[in-house]
């Protein structure tokens, strides 16, 4: 199958697939989250109380929720014991954190010009299609640091950006605004099907994008991402006559949507 056909069946399906994706990272992550701590109280005569306990320091009363629907406020005196659940945090403050990802594209690329003395500049519509993952330590909720690796599939081939990643978010219980940054190196595996004889594109690459996530419960949450990137990919070519140096910018606006925890 020719790259472009490829791509645009591969471009086609992108959509659908990043959104099956997210369904199904949504059902797992709610499936943890449904996985709830139970606090119990027992009284004197045997009886307990399971749910959990809200207010303990109240005089001469304990009040528990009991399946989020009835309130029970227990007398301290008919108390024997009280079981405290081990609870997770909502979301991670500070720790080892990760994040996945899909990745839709969509920009143009100057393409290099062939001929004698300096020819205009050629633009072209470049989208691409792909996964990423970050890994990293976050110090506070606001930054994280770590290195992100990549895939994707575009009109020039299959090329792997490796970068120094940024992560940040205001991790609040429902909805959090969040931003991510990487910078880094692109390296393009395969050869450049545009020009004959030429090496692989290389070369530096910025990517900053902002969003929002949802958390999920038990640390983990959806994430929304809009950003923009930019790649500065160089080759060289080699024919029978001379040498020539491609320079090759890509401006591309990019969609990401995935889970971290």
């Amino acid at each position: 199958m020719h790259l472009s056909t490829l791509l645009k069946s591969v471009l086609y399906k992108a959509p659908r697939a990043m959104l099956v994706g997210s369904l199904l990272g949504l059902i797992s992550l709610s499936a943890l989250a449904q996985h709830k701590a139970i606090d119990v109280i027992i009284l004197n005569n045997g009886t307990q109380h399971k749910g959990r306990i809200v207010e303990s320091n109240l005089p001469n009363t304990t009040t528990i929720f009991i399946d989020e629907t009835q309130i029970v406020a227990v007398p301290n005196d008919s108390i024997q014991s009280t079981l405290f659940a081990k609870r997770k945090p909502q979301f991670k403050t500070r720790g080892y954190t990760a994040m996945y990802e899909w990745n839709l594209a969509l920009g143009r690329k100057r393409v290099p010009t062939w001929g004698w003395g300096n020819p205009a500049p050629i633009y072209e519509t470049v989208g691409g299609f792909g996964f990423q993952m970050f890994h990293g330590y976050r110090f506070n909720p606001f930054i994280a640091v770590g290195a992100t690796a990549a895939m994707e599939l575009n009109n020039d081939g299959v090329i792997a950006p490796v970068s120094l990643g940024l992560r940040g978010s205001t991790k609040h219980p429902g909805l959090s605004p969040m931003y991510s940054l990487d910078l880094g190196y692109t390296n393009q595996l395969g050869y450049f099907t545009g020009v004959p004889r030429a090496e692989r594109l290389r070369g530096f690459h910025a990517s900053p994008a902002v969003g929002f996530e949802v958390n999920t419960g038990n640390g983990t949450a959806l994430t929304f991402l809009l950003g923009y990137t930019y790649r500065q990919l160089k080759a060289k070519s080699d024919n029978e006559w001379a040498s020539k140096q491609i320079d090759m910018k890509q401006h591309r606006v990019n969609f990401r949507t995935g889970f971290t925890f």
